[in-house]
Order: structure tokens, then C-alpha cells, then sequence
């Protein structure tokens, strides 16, 4: 069911017009201590080999990134309700006034996006392009080494996924550290540890980036990046 309503996004803000999305489901339910955890990375009531437990994560960091807002209530026997919140906006951004442009330090990058989630994929690709940066996505590694083989000087920056079909991201970083690139790399993974940081360094990964992560956190990443 999708309506639009008055609500407040945040705690203490006006009521702004959004998008309420609900979905209801008359399922088993989801008992209490799950209930509380089910947006957790790689947390899964499944059997070993049976999921990975990312896909709520997943779900949860793209609502997060278009500013909206997802919740959850259920109970064993009565089914599940997910309601998700879309801001919505009648207005759209002027352009900056020319005389004032050179106050504002706004950089474009030529980025190449690897994630094999679509929904992921999709949401940093329009996140990074309202912010001008130039975009090009890949669903897998292969397919992104092609790309940056065609064109290797087109990119200032490739973000790729870790856990991929056909080729990791690590796999893709090093096929193109092999072809003497020296091109940023952020990996982007939800399987990090401390001890694995290092050893990542070393294969040629620039910098990490924990999934599930947010917008802000992605954008501000970008701009910790050293541009040669």
C-alpha cells in the first residue's frame, strides 16, 4: 500500500509531505529478540548455507540513503508490517548564481561503481550523481575490469563491492594493479576485521568502507580520497 501523508521524518521536525510505503505479509512472524536485530549486518535466523543474512541490511542503508526511514513490527503468528517513509519535495534546486559559483569548492570525479546488488548499485549510483559526479556501474568484477581496460584514463576513482560473482573485489583490484594503475580503490564490504586491513593495503585497496553504510558516510569518503 503506498500513500502520501504529513508526518516528521526526524524527532522534534515539522511535518513534511512523504511517501508511506507498507508492506504486510500474514507470515509466521518474528519473535521479539529477532525483531530487534533483523536490520543487523549478516544476522540470519537461516541454516548455515541457507543466507547471508545482508538483505534487510541492504534494505535498510538504501532507505537510509535517500533520507527516508523503515520500521517493522510483527509478532509470532500474526504476521509482519515493514513501513517505509520517502521524503517528498515540490521544489527544485536552482541553479547557483554564476558570480558566486567560485566561492563553492565542488569537485566532479569520473567514478566506476561495482556492486552486484541492484537495488545498492542503483541507490549509490543516483546519490553520487546528484552530488556531479560522473558514474559508471558495473554488476560484477569482469564486467567493470572491461570497462576500466577500454578506458583506463576515464576514472579518477573505482568503489567496488568485495562479494561478487565472476570476480572480488579484491580480485579486481589486483588484475588492476597489475596493469600498473594507481588509480583510488575503496572496497566496500560488510565482512571487515581489523586484522584484514592491512593485508588489504597491501593487495592495492586505498580505503574501506563498512556496509551497511550511509550516503554521508560514502560521500565523505570520496572526499578523504588523495587525487593525484
Amino acid at each position: 500500500r503506498l500513500k502520501q501523508i504529513q508526518t516528521s521524518m526526524k524527532e522534534k521536525a515539522p511535518e513534511a509531505t512523504a511517501l508511506e510505503l507498507t508492506v504486510i505479509d500474514t507470515g509466521h512472524g518474528i519473535k521479539a529478540s529477532d525483531l530487534e536485530k533483523i536490520f543487523d549486518p549478516f544476522y540470519t535466523t537461516k541454516q548455515f548455507g541457507q543466507g547471508t543474512g545482508l538483505g534487510l541490511s541492504a534494505i535498510h542503508g538504501i532507505v537510509e540513503m535517500m533520507g527516508g526511514q523503515i520500521s517493522v513490527k510483527s509478532k509470532p503468528g500474526e504476521g509482519t508490517t515493514f513501513r517505509i517513509l520517502f521524503p517528498v519535495t515540490s521544489t527544485f534546486r536552482e541553479e547557483a548564481d554564476p558570480k558566486s559559483a567560485g566561492k563553492v569548492n565542488i569537485v566532479s570525479h569520473s567514478i566506476l561503481l561495482i556492486d552486484d546488488e541492484d537495488g545498492i548499485r542503483d541507490a549509490a549510483q543516483y546519490v553520487l550523481a546528484s552530488k556531479g559526479h560522473l558514474v559508471d556501474s558495473a554488476s560484477d568484477g569482469k564486467q567493470a575490469l572491461q570497462l576500466f581496460k577500454a578506458n583506463p584514463g576515464k576514472y579518477d576513482l573505482i568503489i567496488t563491492d568485495q562479494s561478487m560473482p565472476m570476480m572480488s573485489g579484491i580480485e579486481l583490484t589486483r588484475a588492476i594493479r597489475k596493469a600498473n594503475s594507481e588509480i583510488p580503490i575503496i572496497l566496500s564490504s560488510g565482512q571487515l576485521g581489523i586484522k584484514d586491513m592491512q593485508e588489504l593495503k597491501n593487495v592495492g585497496i586505498t580505503s574501506i568502507i563498512q556496509k551497511p553504510w550511509t550516503a554521508g558516510e560514502l560521500i565523505d569518503k570520496i572526499q578523504e580520497m588523495d587525487f593525484k
